[in-house]
């Protein structure tokens, strides 16, 4: 085979190693674009005053967080977002809880 095709062929399987490596990376990009839609989607849903929409969002972030996707940096930013809300409904709850049980002790004393 003579030299000016050898270059030939290298020239085209490098320029197919570019292309290959350029559609993985574009691939990888649209992909975890779609994660961040599906992110943002589920905590919206966390913030909703619908428990139902809340839970659905919460197991959103769940399957999301065990994608191949998901660097470790979102992971904790996730895992820190839903410790600290679980700790303010818990909160609340408490809250809730400790003024029923104060009305129900004042209606006892009447």
């Amino acid at each position: 085979m003579p030299a000016q095709a050898w270059v030939t062929l290298v020239v085209g399987l490098v320029a197919a190693i570019g292309v290959i490596v350029t559609w993985r990376q574009k691939n990888l990009a649209d992909r975890r674009a779609q994660w961040w839609t599906r992110a943002t989607w589920a905590v919206d849903h966390t913030l909703s005053d619908n428990t139902a929409a809340q839970v659905v969002g919460f197991e959103v972030i769940a399957k999301l967080q065990e994608s191949s996707l998901v660097t470790k940096t979102e992971a904790d930013i996730f895992a820190d977002y839903g410790r600290e809300l679980i700790d303010s409904i818990a909160g609340d709850n408490l809250d809730e809880l400790a003024d029923t049980e104060g009305q129900e002790d004042h209606d006892d004393n009447h």
